[in-house]
């Protein structure tokens, strides 16, 4: 164990005995070298947090994708801004700052998000207490994986009732394959996020009994009244840029 800034930090061999021998040391320097733990590599041997312990046993049971890399220290979004599921690392509010309102239904998720000057409201996405056309865009930035399939209309009716004309809606989120026969119980992605000023590590993962791709969110925007005005299809990610006609 080494004592590194206050923390103690566990080699991979000293991680391998805590776990019992559960999972195999290769994986173990995976999960580091790959970027989906927080590591440090000293002398070439990687070293994690104690806190790290319990995200290994998670990796265990997920298939996470990653690290992709996320640019959007130039991204477009006008106006004044719904952030929905802007709780966890408020990745939209610390962008925009005073631009948005971020909504969350766990008041947990809203303590945790970054500090900024942005407002932070619990709120369910389905019922929204807005005025109608109050928005000039509304985002989701890798929240509506979150959302169960029976929700997904009407959460996007809500969108498209508080955006203005020519309002945009602005979504990032995840390609979630069939699980099929796969024996892992999680499906999620490992980021590395650039904005202007700073780069922001996170992850997002969801229980894996769902499916969704551009095709899917392509399609309900369509059924709404929405138009796509711009996208972007990678192997695991996608955006979409709606526009409120």
């Amino acid at each position: 164990m080494k004592e590194i800034e206050g923390k103690n930090y566990y080699s991979i061999d000293e991680i391998y005995e805590k776990l019992n021998g559960n999972i195999q040391k290769e994986q173990i320097r995976e999960f580091f070298e790959n970027k989906k733990l927080p590591g440090r590599l000293i002398a070439n041997v990687w070293y994690g947090e104690e806190e790290s312990l319990e995200d290994i046993r998670f990796l265990e049971k997920a298939v996470m994708i990653g690290h992709i890399n996320f640019d959007l220290s130039e991204i477009n979004l006008k106006g004044r801004i719904l952030d929905i599921g802007g709780g966890g690392e408020g990745i939209i509010g610390q962008l925009k700052g005073a631009q948005v309102v971020a909504i969350d239904l766990r008041a947990s998720e809203l303590m945790e998000a970054a500090d900024g000057d942005y407002l932070k409201v619990i709120m369910d996405a389905k019922d929204l207490k807005f005025l109608n056309e109050y928005f000039d865009t509304v985002t989701a930035f890798f929240s509506l994986m979150y959302v169960p399939t029976s929700d997904r209309e009407i959460i996007f009716k809500e969108a498209y009732r508080v955006l203005k004309k020519r309002g945009e809606f602005v979504v990032w989120d995840l390609i979630i394959p069939e699980k099929g026969d796969i024996a892992k119980e999680y499906y999620g992605i490992s980021l590395s996020i650039a904005t202007a000023e700073k780069k922001i590590s996170t992850g997002y993962a969801i229980r894996w009994n769902k499916q969704q791709n551009y095709e899917l969110y392509t399609e309900l925007g369509k059924k709404i009244g929405l138009v796509v005005k711009d996208h972007h299809v990678d192997e695991n990610t996608f955006f979409i840029r709606y526009e409120k006609i």
